[in-house]
């Protein structure tokens, strides 16, 4: 099968994530609401929709995206307004949770 991809798109009001094929197919589309202003639990929301999803497709890589500002050389959170609190660690929390790409 061919590699396929999630997107997680956060949002002031919900978590949407969607699993594509290389064509940019949507296989499969979840959703949530966004939890609060609390950026551990933004994480955990994001970390309980991969683990949905990576039960029923095979996720070769991870795509996060927020509103607001990043320092992509290391990838870092400067800014995020849906995803307040978010730091540097952000991006080393979520690695550590699956053996996929992040981007």
């Amino acid at each position: 099968m061919a590699p396929l991809s999630l997107g997680i798109d956060i949002g002031g009001t919900k978590v949407a994530a969607g699993v594509v094929d290389p064509h940019g197919v949507i296989l499969e589309e979840v959703r949530r609401d966004t939890p609060g202003r609390d950026a551990r639990a933004v994480e955990a929301v994001i970390a309980e929709l991969v683990h949905e999803l990576g039960q029923r497709h095979p996720i070769d890589a991870v795509g996060i995206g927020a509103a607001g500002w990043m320092d992509l050389s290391g990838s870092r959170v400067v800014l995020a307004p849906t995803w307040p609190g978010a730091t540097s660690r952000c991006a080393k929390t979520l690695r550590g949770c699956w053996a996929v790409r992040y981007w």
